[in-house]
């Protein structure tokens, strides 16, 4: 059977509140009727007309406060059940909406149809518990019984005098005849013992205590976190205090969850914004180089040993520029699981020749750049070749980055189906500290004595790469000693390089003929018809070129 509820949400941005509402109607367990309002005054003279079960309020209503509308609703009635909806989880907002009197909260980042449905059947508990106590006095402790709400009696030295079945299962135990007659300071942590003593006196001396938080522990060591109201009675001449408390221990450690949640969201913008400065900065380098150089090469007493000049100056500029978007390509494809992996059969000593020969042009006089090979050089590599190349350019990049003296070294050895690589240098080095953070993206190793380029997204897009291919990444450092770092690679031995060359002669004589049909290209530049075109020529297929849609 549904339950019937009548709900009122009040948010000033219609968005937010048409989403409520549309989380709302599509719960199975509840029957709602709804009414979307956008502001106090609405609410208060709806409240006048006809009071909701239930008020969903945002914070901010425009220039209006939430938790101030909360406050006059419940002067006018205190039979309806308040949410707070918040935007940004703030703990001091929460607080002071739950001692204004809003029974829950839920933060719009949180907003989901099992949020809702959660929060509307602990509300509902909270409400068939208020009209089943009016009724009789005689149901009272069967009700406080199947509810959650825990209640006990303490003498004004915070003995237990009395207490209901919740509150024995918030201590862990089974009966009250472990309980009553023994303190409560029993099952407080010793440093939080004097808060609780205040407490006790605070309501002995104003006869009540409100919305005080209290850390109880099991006797198995489980932590519970209670949310304590107490009335002070007077029993002839002796003083009672009556103790009602909820448990607060999920909502307690969301908020810790959201405080993390928080701290690392703060410390990712704070690297987002350095990355974007730093891109900037990347970005208009090599750009400048390109446009300056490519401005100068219009110069009518250009000689060709100038231009030559240029021109390498441009071309090299270029390749960084290239480089730098590719980075920031993976990255987002990285992000989005939309990295592609291509594994081939490829001839390793010929790539680790090739990469050792490209990266010796950028070395400098005091450095030297080594490829260490095994005895029995692995002739052939399973994975994919152009992103293994990508990680090893990245590692040797930045040991010829950090590296002004002194020798790089890389190289491979085999260990139990695996090659793990390693690149070696006696650079700067890394704190034992940052080991761990320099493989997070947007970071950077900084010195005060010198600014290194790059955009910190090179070990980043490294690690990713290295377990997309099936392998683990990691780095030995000393600061000022260098660093020396490794990954690894699955390792068939199943096929051999001659293999591999018939394979690749094979595929080299397969000729196609394809004059019986007929491709349509659309395609409005001209350069890329005419690629396709030379390379689908050999295949005599029949081509029809559409220049626009």
């Amino acid at each position: 059977m549904k339950h019937h509820l009548k709900i009122c949400i009040i948010d000033h941005n219609p968005a937010d509140a048409n989403l409520l509402k549309r989380y709302l109607s599509k719960l199975d367990f509840w029957s709602t009727e709804i009414v979307t309002i956008f502001s106090a005054s609405e609410a208060l003279l709806l409240s006048k007309a006809q009071f909701p079960d239930i008020f969903f309020i945002d914070y901010l209503l425009g220039q209006e406060n939430g938790i101030e509308l909360i406050t006059q609703l419940i002067e006018i009635s205190t039979d309806a059940s308040f949410v707070l909806l918040t935007g940004f989880g703030n703990e001091d907002v929460i607080k002071e909406a739950l001692r204004a009197g809003a029974n829950d909260y839920i933060t719009k980042r949180e907003l989901s149809i099992e949020s809702l449905d959660r929060t509307l059947r602990h509300l509902f508990q909270r409400k068939d518990s208020r009209t089943k106590l009016k009724q009789t006095e005689s149901k009272l402790r069967q009700i406080l019984n199947s509810t959650d709400t825990g209640l006990a009696i303490l003498d004004e030295l915070g003995n237990f005098l009395d207490i209901n079945t919740p509150f024995l299962k918030l201590l862990g135990l089974p009966n009250r005849e472990k309980v009553v007659g023994y303190s409560i300071f029993n099952w407080i942590k010793s440093e939080d013992r004097q808060g609780m003593q205040e407490a006790i006196n605070e309501c002995l001396e104003k006869g009540n205590l409100t919305d005080y938080e209290l850390i109880f522990i099991q006797k198995d060591g489980t932590i519970v976190y209670l949310l304590l109201n107490a009335m002070l009675e007077i029993d002839g001449n002796q003083k009672k205090i009556s103790a009602i408390s909820r448990d607060i221990t999920v909502r307690k450690l969301y908020e810790k969850e959201l405080k993390i949640a928080k701290q690392k969201a703060e410390e990712s913008d704070k690297l987002k914004s350095s990355f974007l400065a730093n891109m900037s900065h990347e970005i208009r380098t090599p750009m400048n180089a390109i446009i300056g150089f490519s401005g100068l090469l219009g110069e009518d007493d250009l000689d060709s040993t100038r231009k030559d000049q240029y021109i390498e100056h441009i071309k090299q500029s270029s390749e960084t520029l290239l480089t730098l978007i590719n980075d920031i390509i993976d990255v987002s494809k990285i992000e989005v699981g939309k990295i592609n992996i291509t594994k081939t059969y490829f001839n390793l000593t010929e790539t680790l020749h090739e990469l050792n020969k490209l990266n010796s042009k950028n070395l400098n006089r005091q450095t030297k750049l080594n490829l260490e090979l095994p005895e029995t050089p692995i002739e052939l590599l399973h994975t994919d070749r152009e992103r293994f190349k990508q990680i090893l350019s990245n590692l040797l990049n930045n040991a010829l980055k950090f590296t002004t003296k002194g020798q790089i070294q890389f190289g491979y050895t085999q260990k139990n189906g695996y090659l793990e690589f390693h690149v070696k240098d006696t650079g700067i080095g890394i704190e034992k500290k940052k080991t761990k953070l320099i493989f997070g993206q947007f970071t950077k190793i900084e010195n005060a004595q010198k600014l290194y380029r790059g955009a910190g997204l090179g070990l980043s897009i490294s690690k990713k790469l290295v377990n997309l291919l099936g392998g683990e990444i990691r780095v030995d450092s000393e600061l000022g000693e260098g660093s020396i770092f490794y990954f690894t690679i699955p390792y068939q031995t199943t096929l051999q390089m001659n293999n591999l060359k018939n394979k690749e002669k094979e595929s080299k004589r397969i000729l196609y003929d394809w004059s019986e049909y007929t491709v349509l290209i659309a395609e409005d530049e001209t350069v890329n018809y005419l690629y396709l075109k030379e390379l689908l020529a050999r295949t005599k297929i029949n081509i029809l070129w559409a220049q626009d849609g």
